[in-house]
């Protein structure tokens, strides 16, 4: 059986960035289309859904990523339940170069 293939709507994607808002705040950003699609599920059926990339634009991110682990589970879960094309986030920890 073929795996369905998920992409994110405008509307979906202004949603994502709410919740980072909403959950983080101004100095986080949600980044669409840096990866490629992931194998996944969504309730019991296997997909290839996106993966979504949360930074940290100001202060220390290993530091905030280290500290609030459970915020950003809860983020993270926000993120993949209430999204439906995303089936993965990840976290960009390293330090940037000013």
């Amino acid at each position: 059986m073929e795996q369905l293939r998920l992409n994110s709507t405008e509307t979906e994607r202004q949603i994502g960035h709410q919740i980072i808002a909403e959950e983080l705040g101004d100095s986080f950003r949600l980044n669409f289309d840096l990866y490629p699609h992931n194998k996944g599920l969504k309730g019991d059926r296997g997909v290839y859904g996106e993966t979504v990339e949360i930074e940290l634009l100001n202060g220390n991110p290993i530091k905030f990523f280290t500290d609030n682990q459970e915020l950003l589970a809860k983020v993270s879960s926000r993120i993949t339940n209430e999204l439906p094309a995303v089936t993965k986030v990840s976290f960009f920890i390293a330090e940037r170069e000013r």
